[in-house]
């Protein structure tokens, strides 16, 4: 079935959502055989096989392989393969897209604590290995899933990829900051005033810093810096966590 035509496989999908459990060890058994666009096809539906024993550490052990490789073929090759993930085909490409679907699928079908602070480390070794589709998708489970521990990888995401940019980067910055905008916590202040006054959408950087802050110091990127650090400093009482937002209650 895995190389069968589009409609035999979106057919063979709806039967597998019929089964259950069973179908999720039956897809930890074939991950080793499967291609990454095979996989794709299947990742949307993991959250319905939620209740295999066998498919989430065979997805983690997949994902774990794959950097394992990723490491071994750039020692091999003596230098940096980030560019070579982008290309039409090749073994980094085939590794790059199984880094980025399996933590889609990983995300889809289990999203639990232990597994975001995996994807953090994730995000973290793909910005050094320049695999920027690995951190977007790292950064969609963010968004998903925003806790104040992803803050780390978001701005070690971005210094990394700011200070080399590559071909492939160029969205980096939009895409840190919108990442940034779905974590409303007082620690996301200075990684998101650091946009301030910049050319980029600075009503989103502006609305984020009031809603979070409670005051309005402008596209000033010094003055939000310096507000954040006084107030962060004396562990300010106007900072309560209230359904899911830290909020102003000066």
């Amino acid at each position: 079935m895995w190389n069968a035509n589009p409609e035999i496989v979106e057919y063979t999908k709806g039967a597998f959502l019929g089964i259950g459990d069973a179908v999720g060890d039956y897809l930890a058994e074939q991950l080793p055989n499967l291609t990454p666009q095979q996989f794709r096809d299947f990742y949307p539906d993991i959250g319905a096989y939620q209740g295999s024993e066998k498919l989430q550490p065979a997805l983690l052990a997949k994902l774990k392989d794959q950097q394992v490789r990723w490491e071994r073929l750039q020692a091999q090759r003596g230098r940096n393969l980030g560019d070579e993930a982008l290309a039409p085909s090749g073994e980094a490409r085939e590794i790059s897209d199984w880094l980025a679907y399996g933590v889609d699928g990983l995300f889809a079908g289990f999203p639990d604590r232990h597994n975001l602070s995996y994807l953090r480390e994730l995000a973290v070794w793909g910005a050094k290995n320049r695999l920027k589709p690995l951190c977007d998708a790292v950064f969609r489970t963010f968004r998903e899933r925003p806790e104040e521990e992803n803050l780390s990888a978001i701005d070690a995401v971005w210094r990394e990829f700011s200070a080399r940019p590559y071909r492939g980067t160029d969205n980096a910055l939009f895409d840190v900051m919108v990442t940034l905008q779905h974590h409303r916590y007082p620690a996301a202040i200075p990684l998101m005033a650091q946009f301030a006054g910049d050319k980029l959408p600075q009503a989103l950087v502006h609305e984020f810093l009031k809603e979070v802050s409670g005051v309005d110091l402008g596209s000033d990127s010094k003055a939000w810096l310096d507000w954040y650090e006084s107030h962060k400093a004396l562990a300010h009482p106007q900072f309560r966590f209230a359904q899911g937002d830290y909020v102003n209650r000066l």
